[in-house]
C-alpha cells in the first residue's frame, strides 16, 4: 500500500542519516588517534587502479572522462596501501565534486626528484587533475586545515587526514589551480635507498 511505501522510504533516510552520523563520529575518531603508517613496497599504478574500483560507479555516472598517464618504469614505493587508498579516493572524490556537469580527470604517475635533508633523492609522484572550477584564492591557504570545508554537509578531514597521511609517509602534497584550468593535486613519496 501508500502507507508501506512511504514507511519503506522514511526508514531509508533515516537508515542513510544513522549511517552518515557515525561516519562523521569514525572520522572524529580516526582524527583523533591516527595509527602510524604500517610501510610495505607497493606498486603506485596498482594502487590507482584498485582506488579507480572504489570510484568507477561515480566517475561514469557523472560523466566524467578519465584519462590515465603513467611512466613506464616505475618502482615499488613504501606505503601503507590502505591509507593510501584513502588519500587517494579522498582527492578523486573532490575533483568529482569540482565538476558536477562532467568533465575530465587525469590521473598520472611520475617519477621525480624529491630534494631530502642535504641529499636529493627520487619520489614517486602522484597527481590528480580535474577540469572543475578551480579553488578560490581566498581559501587556497586553509584547504589542509582540520574542519575547513566549503561543503555544507561535510565536516572537512578530507584534506588535513590526507596531509597527515602523506606526511607521515615522509611525502609532501601539494595543489596548483592555473587560473581557469581547474585543480591539481600533486602527492611525492619518497623512495627509500
Amino acid at each position: 500500500s501508500a502507507g508501506d511505501a512511504a514507511r519503506k522510504r522514511d526508514l531509508k533516510v533515516i537508515e542513510a542519516e544513522i549511517e552518515r552520523v557515525n561516519k562523521l563520529i569514525r572520522q572524529f575518531l580516526d582524527y583523533a588517534r591516527p595509527r602510524p603508517p604500517s610501510l610495505e613496497p607497493a606498486d603506485a599504478r596498482g594502487l590507482i587502479a584498485e582506488t579507480l574500483e572504489l570510484a568507477g560507479y561515480e566517475i561514469e555516472s557523472q560523466g566524467v572522462e578519465l584519462e590515465r598517464v603513467d611512466e613506464s618504469d616505475l618502482p615499488p614505493v613504501a606505503m601503507d596501501r590502505e591509507q593510501m587508498k584513502q588519500v587517494l579516493l579522498n582527492l578523486i572524490l573532490n575533483a568529482l565534486q569540482a565538476m558536477p556537469g562532467g568533465g575530465k580527470l587525469r590521473i598520472e604517475t611520475a617519477l621525480r626528484d624529491f630534494p631530502g635533508e642535504g641529499r636529493a633523492g627520487r619520489a614517486v609522484e602522484l597527481r590528480v587533475k580535474d577540469t572543475g572550477g578551480g579553488i578560490p584564492p581566498e581559501i587556497r591557504s586553509r584547504i589542509f586545515e582540520p574542519f575547513f570545508s566549503t561543503k555544507e554537509e561535510g565536516i572537512g578531514l578530507g584534506l588535513s587526514f590526507a596531509q597527515r597521511i602523506v606526511e607521515e609517509h615522509g611525502g609532501r602534497i601539494r595543489v596548483e589551480c592555473p587560473e581557469g584550468q581547474g585543480t591539481e593535486f600533486s602527492v611525492l613519496l619518497p623512495l627509500r635507498e
